[in-house]
């Protein structure tokens, strides 16, 4: 799974917050599609190295899709996610806000120190979109899906149990 940074999305914000300096990091985002449609999508890394793009990295990932129209609600939410890891890791998050499409997202992240960027040509012909989908982010014996989604990554505008999070 990943975060595309496509000129056809309109990122409202991005987000990175070092939870354990060297060891874990949350990065996330939200943004609405072409279709109105509202997306947060953050994971939680676990580092095997130094490296940014070790594939040995640990990733979890969790994706929300909302309604059109429900953007105030999206943001709402991510924000008091965030600030309940602050709170809890002590260190304060990176929140850029974007208002615009994935290349401003881009560019407003280029900027900053935490961000490593690896452009990937996409080969829209193929049904992976010309991308390795052989990602390391569920490791074996994981199970997936986990409570509360589907077998996408998506999870349903109900509110979940503390024990499914």
């Amino acid at each position: 799974m990943t975060i595309e940074m496509t000129e056809d999305k309109h990122f409202h914000l991005v987000c990175f917050l070092p939870l354990e300096e060297g060891k874990v990091d949350f990065m996330g985002a939200v943004w609405t599609e072409e279709n109105g449609e509202v997306h947060t999508k953050f994971r939680l890394r676990y580092y095997n190295s130094d490296c940014p793009w070790d594939e040995e990295d640990i990733k979890r990932w969790c994706a929300i899709k909302k309604e059109p129209g429900t953007e105030a609600t999206a943001l709402e939410e991510f924000k008091r996610l965030v600030s309940a890891l602050e709170e809890k890791c002590g260190n304060t998050a990176d929140v850029i806000v974007v208002d615009g499409d994935g290349v401003a997202a881009m560019e407003a992240m280029k900027q900053r120190a935490w961000c490593f960027v690896r452009e990937e040509k996409v080969d829209e012909d193929l049904p992976s979109g010309g991308r390795d989908l052989s990602d390391r982010e569920v490791q074996a014996g994981d199970d997936w899906p986990p409570a509360g989604m589907d077998e996408e990554g998506f999870v349903s505008d109900k509110k979940l149990d503390d024990d499914q999070i």
